[in-house]
């Protein structure tokens, strides 16, 4: 990393970490002052949610239309927005099955009446994957907002103030360290090659970084969990949001190799763009949601 995109990384965390503190621990139910009824209370953590998840969609769009050109590609948003949203509502609108089968008929439709020639399945299926790979990254950020986690920390979202997603933060943490060490370990140690999906990736740092999960969420459990909540259950998240980030990580290196671009976009300051720097948070969170699921199951 050259010293000046540290720098410009140092000044954007400045000022974005306390204001994602503040918008992530924000109470304010913004149905309520909107007045809707019918659906689950709704914080400004989870619009920073679905913005992450909108931002991220658009790159993808981006980088699929450098080999489609002619494409109507953001007809996945017409899919996406209201998948998101039934997902705030009580009971389900649509069964998750028929959810699937509207976003194929959507791009089905769309490789057909647009796409031309023979590359019409693999158009669909590159629209098709990276939209449901998005679409379960964003109700994975809504699952850690929810009782069944957060009811497993002393401070239950939304009732505990400024510290009521203190476990969104340190999923958050866990994989952003994972990320962090990974690079630093691997650049002062690095000697085994990891992957050929990302050359300068490597076992020392996939170790390191594995090690920096591990000891960041068994931290936040044994510190901040509820009475009752073993560290161990810190350790095995953490281990696992530690190899799911470097596989959501490797994922998006492929798809961006596949696209031939270096970044996804230039939308943060140092980092790229939403798919750079969020990438091991989108496949991490999916995963929480079934650890946390065993283990509310078995405890």
């Amino acid at each position: 990393m050259k010293l000046k995109d540290l720098g410009i990384r140092a000044l954007f965390a400045l000022w974005s970490i306390p204001l994602s503190w503040v918008v992530v621990n924000s109470t304010f139910n913004i149905a309520s002052l909107l007045h809707i009824d019918g659906v689950l209370p709704f914080y400004p953590v989870h619009i920073l949610n679905v913005s992450l998840i909108l931002l991220a969609l658009k790159e993808y769009n981006n980088m699929l239309s450098h080999e489609y050109e002619k494409n109507r590609f953001n007809l996945s948003f017409l899919w996406i927005i209201p998948a998101l949203i039934s997902s705030l509502i009580p009971g389900k609108i649509l069964p998750f099955k028929a959810l699937l089968f509207l976003l194929l008929v959507l791009v089905a439709a769309e490789a057909f009446f647009v796409g031309k020639g023979t590359g019409r399945w693999k158009r669909a299926s590159l629209m098709f994957s990276g939209t449901i790979f998005l679409y379960l990254a964003g109700t994975g950020l809504f699952e850690i907002t929810e009782p069944s986690f957060t009811s497993l920390w002393k401070w239950s979202f939304p009732d505990g103030g400024w510290l009521s997603n203190i476990g969104y933060v340190f999923v958050f943490a866990s994989v952003f360290m994972s990320d962090t060490m990974a690079y630093f370990t691997g650049s002062l140690f690095g000697k085994h090659h990891f992957s050929t999906l990302s050359p300068k990736k490597t076992v020392e740092g996939s170790l390191g970084g594995l090690i920096a999960s591990v000891l960041t969420m068994t931290i936040g459990i044994a510190v901040f969990g509820k009475d009752g909540v073993p560290i161990f259950f810190g350790v095995i998240l953490g281990l696992m949001i530690g190899i799911a980030a470097q596989v959501g990580d490797l994922l998006v290196s492929s798809m961006k190799r596949y696209f031939n671009v270096k970044d996804a976009s230039q939308l943060i300051p140092g980092h790229g763009g939403i798919l750079d720097r969020f990438d091991s948070v989108f496949f991490a969170v999916p995963v929480v949601q079934i650890v946390v699921l065993l283990f509310n199951q078995v405890k």
